[in-house]
């Protein structure tokens, strides 16, 4: 309401009347009407304050909230590449001892292959003949320390490792291990009757514990030299198992190659999360 005062002295009297546009109140309604504007929009203010502090504070504390959750998830992804890093270290060390044993013995195949085709064998070299006869057929598959890939895989927590390139690449570094697994058993069932014939033309004269990969010194043979030069039937499993060593050395060496590739990307992913304690 529009309302305007006017003061008119009348006989020396001073005297007060409120005029309204539209009607006229007394001076305790105009008083009344104007306080309770006031109180009105104070309060509407106020509620307003207080509801703009109440977002405000609701919408920083998710935000704190979705940090604190994000920090911690960073943290459990870094725990889990420090485990994967030792794991695929762990496999690369042994996958690498199991690759140069089975080239040594590739290796020492050949010289047996040599000295039956010449039926001649240097005195410097029966050591290397009996270890090589003593270690032929004694191969490995590809290793894989997984305790934590299953770890992640049983427990959905792949996605854990953000990082979706890296991923792939433990699936693929899974694949390899298990496609070298699964054609193992199929080489030894080619090998084993190659193994049983020489195992039946030399007796090795092993009297205490012995390692497999240990060396063997020609005196601790028994066997009819000059007759096994003449049996082809010993070459050609010597032949055999040579072949099928450096087979099952190639498949090594593919999943070497594989396990370093990501042990590289787990260097490169743990070296972004150095920031995070």
């Amino acid at each position: 309401m529009a309302l305007e005062f006017r003061q008119v002295f009348e006989n020396g009297t001073k005297k007060t009347k409120i005029d309204e546009i539209e009607g006229t109140y007394s001076l305790g309604t105009f008083v009344l009407l104007n306080r309770i504007s006031k109180f009105k929009l104070q309060k509407w203010s106020e509620t307003a304050l207080e509801f703009l502090l109440i977002v405000v504070g609701v919408f920083v504390g998710i935000q704190i909230d979705s940090w604190n959750e994000d920090r911690k998830e960073r943290i459990e992804e870094l725990e889990y590449l420090n485990r994967l890093y030792a794991d695929i270290s762990t496999s690369i060390e042994r996958n690498q001892s199991q690759l140069d044993f089975m080239l040594s013995q590739g290796d020492s195949a050949g010289l047996v292959l040599r000295s039956l085709q010449a039926c001649h064998l240097p005195l410097d070299e029966r050591d290397k003949y009996a270890t090589g006869l003593y270690q032929m057929g004694k191969l490995f598959p590809g290793y894989l320390t997984r305790g934590t890939i299953n770890e992640l895989h049983s427990t959905g927590k792949m996605t854990v490792i953000q990082n979706v390139a890296l991923r792939i690449e433990i699936e693929k570094t899974v694949q390899i291990f298990e496609e070298n697994s699964s054609i193992f058993p199929q080489v030894e069932g080619r090998i084993n009757p190659h193994i049983n014939y020489i195992d039946s033309a030399v007796v090795y004269k092993i009297e205490n514990l012995h390692p497999g990969r240990g060396d063997l010194s020609w005196n601790q043979l028994d066997l009819d030299f000059e007759g096994l030069c003449q049996d082809r039937r010993f070459y050609t499993a010597v032949a055999a198992l040579r072949s099928y060593t450096y087979d099952v050395a190639s498949w090594s060496q593919t999943l070497i190659v594989q396990l370093k590739t990501l042990r590289d990307k787990l260097i490169t992913e743990r070296e972004s999360h150095k920031a995070i304690t």
